[in-house]
């Protein structure tokens, strides 16, 4: 997916994907680049089957729609970077039982699905 490589084109995807449906003429009025640099990038997103047209209107596809929800899992994943690094560094302490550090974990994550990954990864450990 090189196609949301570029910011550009990532923020293209973006405010498609915010808006559900956007007039082509408004979206590129809102981009900031040139003309050329927009159609190029609407042209892969389509090509790739991220984006559709329909009148004049830009909307995600079915997979488009299906990657725009794993980025915004990603997205909530990294805004919890330094907490999970924290809960990595309290992993490695030598003495801690399970009860603590399931403890831990629900204290530190917040998020239910990042919590339940790491529950999974927990039990593993200890059996």
């Amino acid at each position: 997916m090189e196609v949301l490589g570029s910011d550009d084109t990532y923020e293209l995807f973006k405010v498609i994907s915010e808006k559900g449906s956007i007039d082509s003429q408004v979206l590129e009025s809102r981009s900031g680049i040139t003309k050329a640099q927009y159609y190029k990038r609407i042209q892969k997103l389509m090509a790739c089957g991220l984006v559709t047209r329909k009148s004049k209107k830009l909307s995600l596809s079915s997979f488009g729609h299906a990657i725009n929800d794993t980025r915004l899992k990603v997205e909530t994943i990294v805004k919890e970077y330094h907490r999970l690094k924290a809960f990595d560094l309290v992993m490695n302490l030598k003495g801690m039982g399970k009860k603590e550090r399931t403890d831990l974990l629900d204290e530190l994550i917040k998020n239910t699905d990042i919590k339940s990954i790491l529950m999974e990864n927990l039990n593993s450990l200890a059996a």
